[in-house]
């Protein structure tokens, strides 16, 4: 099903992270924006609360290992974080898609006080 080929990406990513960090980060990322948005799209009434905080569990646990990921490059690879900011890997239109959904599937949490 869905989730097998989820976990079945994470597990390939796992393995492959060590060979080019950036495109291991933007993969976990795009993994990331994948989980959320396919939570996001199921109609309300059939969407549990659990789902979504699992959901939202898998988002965090990608979006922490794309920050590891680009981390240890930036150290280990003496990259400066504005080249980061200017890499064809667009972390940042990903991250900003991945604030869209979210902001979508967890009206709540951008509330006004």
């Amino acid at each position: 099903g869905e989730m097998f080929g989820f976990l079945e990406a994470i597990e390939i990513l796992d393995g492959f992270s060590g060979e080019c960090r950036p495109a291991a980060a933007a993969a976990a990322l795009v993994l990331a924006l994948s989980r959320g948005k396919a939570i996001a799209d199921e109609p309300a009434k059939v969407r549990s609360s659990k789902a979504k905080r699992a959901a939202m569990r898998d988002v965090i646990e990608l979006v922490t290992k794309a920050e590891d990921l680009l981390k240890d490059y930036s150290w280990h690879e003496g990259v400066a974080f504005g080249r980061l900011v200017a890499s064809d890997w667009n972390f940042w239109w990903l991250l900003q898609q991945l604030q869209i959904v979210l902001k979508n599937l967890f009206p709540d949490l951008w509330a006004d006080p």
